[in-house]
């Protein structure tokens, strides 16, 4: 018999991780996905210890394509669609972007991708990839490879004994798997990778091993109470944030109310229709689950990050409705045949390989003049190298020869772009340029040499720290001139702008600066005079918005981030390079 109870715990999760990708400022989506990492170590080591297949290669094998076969069918499908869908709305940036996850997601391996390129989860730029979710799926495919793989062994082995074993490894692994959460402070990393979260897979693995030993009626009236208990406790740690407490307390807090619950909570017949209702919702979560993100992906990317108001939220949970209603109905349920398994492999292959070709041109495919891209003339990192270019000139040593001004560069990605533009700029033959990511003095020894000999020395970060600012300072020469570079802003997504293409006014659209940076722009202005450069008021129209083209009609960013070319030789043009001399 089903277990409602958890099928409704699944519903409050996945809920959970709707309402967090729909609202990104609420907490709730932070740790529901830890409840169905307990959840899978709970029935994976029940499908091992229940197995019946004598040799030990056929039980893992059996094991791991009956787990496949759960995910691959939805996540082809949902990647095909993904690249219909992206081929009319997305720039070739983004859906460069998006061609890396299909390839991923396919490979179950998105959590390794994410780990590298967004790096941090929480990244604004997360809101608008719609399978940037799928990051869980390898994580959990990871799993399914591995530690199943060693129960086997050791049921194999010790026929016997093999539970105590059992028991004294996933003791090990988890423990091991806490202290490299604990040491390790990479948040990316730790989000991402598997040995970071083994300890709640191992957790939800150990308490099927308790609830094979203890002996007592779940139809007793203490696990109703400790059941409703429970989900007041899992729900309580989902969605208040008690920052108070450290994260790896709340996260096993959460996860032990989630192991126990499993334990307690008794199967029973459902007889509500509200009940029916939340069940449904819980037995369908793998279809919701993989279909949210990518609506409200789709939807931030192309129309608007206002997702809340009442019509566009409607729509939203309608269509992710109707999406996990077909995949549940119809792709779910398809038995694992061999004429299924070739539908499914060809699909998969097909689409990765078509997304690897897009990735190979670098999303380039249609020509979009207002980007300087042809069809089919990208190459991969076509976007990146542009502001990566600028690494040349990392910790470049000054020239003895006095016929050029010595300028030093100090900062992040926006101190690589002000390199562009000086580069693109009428003065680029008159400097010498150096360029450091690291303003740490003590730490950086060869900077407070460049500092020293360098005629002027720019400061750009997307925040200037003014103390790093008054250390550069107290190190330069008498006559050395320290400007603080602009913060620079251009929406959160050219995505919602390239949608109106074939708009009349396309070309002039502007977005609204938002409040944080025009605070933030309008306090350097005072604090740093003349030694700032207002690179936001360089793009700001009479009505106070910020433009997203340039005079002769280029993105002046392709990601809201970096400069295009045509961004840095905007700005060329629109700084007085005099007062630098």
């Amino acid at each position: 018999m089903r277990n409602a109870h958890i099928d409704i715990l699944k519903t409050i999760a996945i809920v959970a991780v709707v309402i967090g990708h729909i609202v990104p400022e609420v907490h709730s989506f932070m740790r529901a996905h830890d409840v169905f990492f307990v959840i899978a170590g709970y029935f994976s080591v029940r499908s091992i210890e229940k197995c019946t297949e004598k040799g030990l290669l056929s039980s893992y094998f059996s094991f791991v394509f009956k787990r496949v076969w759960r995910l691959l069918p939805i996540v082809v499908l949902a990647g095909v669609l993904c690249l219909m869908w992206g081929y009319w709305v997305m720039l070739p940036d983004a859906y460069d972007n998006l061609a890396q996850s299909v390839v991923a997601s396919n490979l179950f391996a998105n959590n390794v991708l994410q780990a590298i390129t967004t790096r941090d989860y929480w990244n604004v730029a997360n809101d608008f990839k719609p399978l940037m979710h799928t990051w869980y799926l390898g994580v959990l495919m990871q799993f399914y490879v591995t530690i199943p793989l060693l129960l086997l062994v050791v049921k194999r082995c010790f026929k016997k004994i093999h539970q105590s074993i059992s028991v004294g490894l996933l003791v090990a692994i988890a423990i091991i798997s806490l202290v490299i959460y604990i040491a390790d402070t990479d948040s990316s990393k730790r989000y991402y990778f598997l040995q970071f979260r083994l300890f709640e897979f191992c957790l939800g693995s150990l308490f099927y091993y308790i609830s094979t030993k203890l002996k007592f009626g779940r139809n007793a009236i203490w696990c109703t109470y400790a059941t409703i208990v429970l989900y007041c406790m899992i729900i309580s740690a989902m969605m208040i944030g008690y920052d108070s407490i450290p994260t790896i307390i709340r996260l096993l807090i959460l996860d032990t109310c989630v192991a126990v619950f499993l334990l307690v909570a008794h199967p029973f017949q459902v007889k509500s229709r509200i009940l029916n209702v939340l069940t449904s919702i819980g037995v369908a979560s793998l279809s919701v689950f993989m279909w949210h993100q990518i609506v409200i992906g789709f939807a931030r990317y192309s129309f608007t990050c206002e997702l809340t108001s009442p019509v566009t939220l409607c729509i939203i949970l309608l269509l992710i409705g109707f999406l996990s209603y077909l995949t549940y109905k119809f792709v779910e349920p398809m038995k694992a045949r061999k004429a299924s398994w070739a539908i499914v492999i060809s699909a998969a292959l097909i689409s990765t390989l078509v997304a690897f070709h897009i990735y190979n041109i670098a999303g380039t495919v249609r020509d979009v003049p207002e980007l300087e891209s042809r069809k089919g003339d990208g190459y991969g990192r076509m976007w990146a190298q542009y502001c990566d270019r600028c690494w040349d000139f990392d910790g470049v040593e000054f020239t003895e020869s006095g016929d050029k001004q010595r300028w030093l560069v100090i900062g992040s990605s926006f101190g690589r772009d002000f390199i562009n533009v000086i580069l693109e700029s009428e003065v680029a033959d008159k400097v010498e340029i150096s360029y450091t990511s690291d303003i740490d003095i003590n730490r950086n020894k060869r900077l407070k040499g460049l500092v020293s000999e360098a005629d002027a020395v720019f400061l750009g970060y997307r925040v200037v720290c003014h103390e790093d600012y008054l250390a550069v300072k107290s190190i330069c020469k008498k006559d050395t001139r320290l400007f603080v570079v602009g913060t620079k802003y251009y929406g959160l997504c050219n995505g919602q702008v390239y949608f109106h293409r074939n708009d009349e006014d396309y070309l002039q659209s502007t977005v609204e600066l938002d409040e944080f940076y025009r605070d933030l722009n309008e306090r350097n202005k005072k604090l740093y005079g003349d030694f700032y450069i207002d690179l936001v008021g360089m793009t700001l129209t009479e009505y106070g918005r910020i433009k997203v083209f340039t005079d002769d009609g280029k993105y002046i960013s392709q990601d809201c981030l970096h400069l295009t070319h045509a961004g840095a030789c905007y700005y060329a043009r629109q700084i007085d390079w005099e007062k630098f001399f």
